[in-house]
């Protein structure tokens, strides 16, 4: 069971000694030149946005970064170097990241009822609950699970600014290791799977999540499906998909930067898991090229 938060650093890296230790990595390498040069090219470009110098420090998103992610398509764009706008709008990974946060959106708001419990874990700035149409609701209980608090203060101070921190409690607690038994009626999950670090430690997650949820409850949650460079088995529709921004990402996802949000799983795998700690009526929803699916499980 993880102790820490496994997605980011809850402190301050240095970039400087970080970039140093990634060009000397880069220069033993046995590739080709070529490739030498594209990714010490990212690098560079890398340190030029917020953005970029978080994913270089950390290797994965935080609750602020990960809501800036999914959120971009609803902003004001702004100023935004030539890489920060690939990365929010081509890289497949991402377009399906911004995706699968509206298949969630779609998915509660059709379930939301008065006296529903739903919680968020991790919550991160809770935009999968905070951000619902609760026009028609006046009963409903939000409950935010983080183990980052930074994420957590955050999350309340949104939750505020949208009036809805009447309807909410934030715990600060982990993920593998919730107190909750038989509580919420759907238990939101976004993206801390993809941090797993082997199918057992995802199966303790899963494991902790049903027994959090009531009888009847379901879990909303996401996968990774494996990229064709990596996979060839991979369920990637190719036909809408550019090839340059498919190396591309990977050059700068896997290659350089070495996120930790790598843990792929194929549907079969993920209906398997899911059974194995005794979900049922379990339902995929798709992002349009089948990167990032979505799901529903019922306890």
């Amino acid at each position: 069971m993880p102790e820490e938060l496994i997605s980011h650093n809850d402190s301050n890296n240095d970039l400087e000694l970080r970039v140093k230790e990634l060009k000397q990595d880069i220069e033993s390498r046995d590739i080709d030149q070529q490739q030498k040069s594209s990714l010490l090219d990212l690098l560079e470009q890398l340190q030029a946005f917020d953005l970029g110098r978080f994913l270089l420090t950390n290797q994965g998103l935080n609750g602020f970064w990960t809501s800036y992610v999914v959120r971009y398509p609803e902003l004001d764009k702004g100023s935004v170097t030539d890489l920060e706008r690939w990365i929010l709008e081509q890289s497949p990974g991402i377009v399906a990241t911004q995706q699968r946060y509206k298949n969630f959106h779609k998915i509660l708001n059709s379930r939301l009822a008065n006296g529903t419990h739903l919680a968020s874990i991790p919550c991160g700035l809770m935009d999968d609950l905070l951000r619902l149409d609760y026009s028609n609701i006046s009963d409903i209980k939000l409950t935010g699970v983080d183990l980052d608090e930074d994420s957590l203060k955050a999350a309340a101070s949104l939750a505020s600014d949208l009036g809805l921190d009447q309807h909410c409690e934030f715990m600060h607690a982990n993920a593998w290791n919730l107190e909750y038994q038989d509580q919420f009626d759907i238990l939101v999950s976004n993206g801390l799977n993809l941090y797993a670090r082997s199918q057992e430690e995802l199966i303790e997650l899963y494991a902790n999540f049903y027994k959090a949820i009531k009888p009847g409850g379901i879990l909303l949650s996401s996968f990774l499906t494996p990229p064709p460079l990596i996979d060839p088995d991979s369920p990637w529709l190719l036909a809408n998909i550019k090839i340059a921004d498919m190396v591309q990402q990977k050059l700068l996802f896997s290659d350089l930067i070495r996120a930790k949000w790598q843990f792929y799983r194929f549907e079969e795998e993920t209906i398997n898991d899911l059974k194995s700690v005794g979900f049922k009526d379990i339902e995929i929803v798709y992002d349009q090229n089948k990167i990032f699916p979505s799901f529903t499980a019922v306890k």
